[in-house]
């Protein structure tokens, strides 16, 4: 190892990090990483044991719809030079909190329905099979909708990628949309 870091130019290992390993600043930050590790695993284990999604797909609708949210304030207020809507801002706030909250919901469902004591287990296999198809569809169009409304934002600003996404997408749900809702 020590021959390693002398190839590249560092003596020791403490020379390579900038601290020395009996240093009082390093134990503090190894302290600290110990105590942050510690922390983000209880949270994300939390997040997903309550979503029923991973951790970087609940991200991705909290940090989506946050990003959807900011993106479309910025582009129609700084660049299309529209008036501030108060009510527009609140109710995507609202949305996101809905629609996460409904994911929760519905993953508790699922949750008690394989934890239920009924005996009767088609019954409970089918109501969790109905559960988590529910669960991931919802997942799933929620992203999609993020996905969309960040393109149209995007396209607002005649952005050609996100033009292109955004008529990619337009017409992906217009045929869903004519072949499901066939009269």
């Amino acid at each position: 190892m020590k021959y390693l870091l002398n190839l590249v130019g560092f003596s020791d290992i403490s020379d390579l990090i900038g601290l020395h390993l009996n240093s009082e600043a390093f134990h503090k930050i190894i302290a600290f990483s110990t105590v942050a590790g510690i922390w983000i695993t209880i949270a994300t284990s939390i997040i997903e044991e309550w979503s029923g999604l991973s951790i970087f797909w609940f991200l991705f609708i909290v940090l989506g719809s946050v990003i959807d949210i900011l993106f479309g304030l910025v582009v129609n207020v700084m660049v299309l030079k529209n008036h501030y809507e108060s009510a527009k801002m609140i109710r995507g706030i609202f949305k996101m909190v809905i629609v996460i909250i409904l994911i929760l919901l519905i993953n508790l469902l699922l949750k008690g329905t394989e934890k239920s004591a009924n005996n009767y287990t088609i019954i409970k296999e089918i109501i969790s099979y109905m559960a988590a198809t529910l669960h991931y569809t919802i997942a799933t169009i929620v992203s999609l909708f993020i996905l969309l409304g960040i393109s149209e934002n995007g396209a607002k600003m005649d952005w050609k990628l996100f033009i292109s996404i955004n008529k990619i997408f337009k017409v992906k749900i217009k045929n869903i949309e004519e072949n499901t809702f066939k009269k």
